[in-house]
């Protein structure tokens, strides 16, 4: 069997804070979209390279709010992480490919375990784009936020090249080396 140490630091995150992620993941599951994150940089000192499980649990109209929150928290999920557009307006029936999401960054707000769970997660609604004013004071990974403003390059037309896939911006940006 092969496989590669962690490097120092990697795990899940353990304590609360507000972080600039990368997505990993996005797992559409029979009650929620499973993200996992990369913790880039954020208001907690070391915490570069561990990983955070955001739910986004599906709206559920026989919840005690018929399940507004639960569309208000993936709707703030889409808009930051551009799946979709900011000014959509409320009511809009939209569909949303979450895999697309995967290489894309963001700002999360995470509440640290407490008793009634083991795991960090998600405090509320709070998923901001990098660049929105409410987070302008959260550290951010400058390596990552320079390929924002990048254009991805395009392949040759060819017939293989149309059937790859595009590299994430994770791929592409060799941050980790940063």
């Amino acid at each position: 069997m092969r496989f590669t140490t962690q490097t120092e630091g990697a795990g899940f995150l353990k304590v609360g804070g507000r972080f600039h992620v990368m997505i990993l993941s996005a797992e559409e599951e029979e009650t929620s979209v499973v993200v996992e994150a990369e913790i880039l940089a954020g208001t907690v000192p070391k915490q570069e390279k561990k990983t955070v499980k955001i739910f986004l649990n599906y709206p559920d109209e026989s919840h005690s709010d018929g399940g507004s929150f639960a569309s208000e928290i993936i709707q703030h999920f889409c808009k930051a992480t551009g799946l979709m557009a900011a000014d959509t307006p409320v009511g809009t029936d939209v569909e949303i490919d979450f895999s697309q999401a995967i290489g894309r960054q963001a700002i999360v707000a995470i509440l640290a375990p407490d008793a009634d769970s083991k795991y960090a997660r998600l405090n509320g609604s709070d998923i901001w784009p990098v660049d929105a004013a409410e987070v302008e004071d959260v550290p951010k990974n400058k390596g990552a936020i320079a390929l924002l403003n990048q254009t991805p390059a395009t392949p040759p037309a060819t017939q293989e090249a149309t059937q790859q896939q595009p590299a994430t911006q994770a791929e592409q940006s060799g941050y980790d080396d940063l």
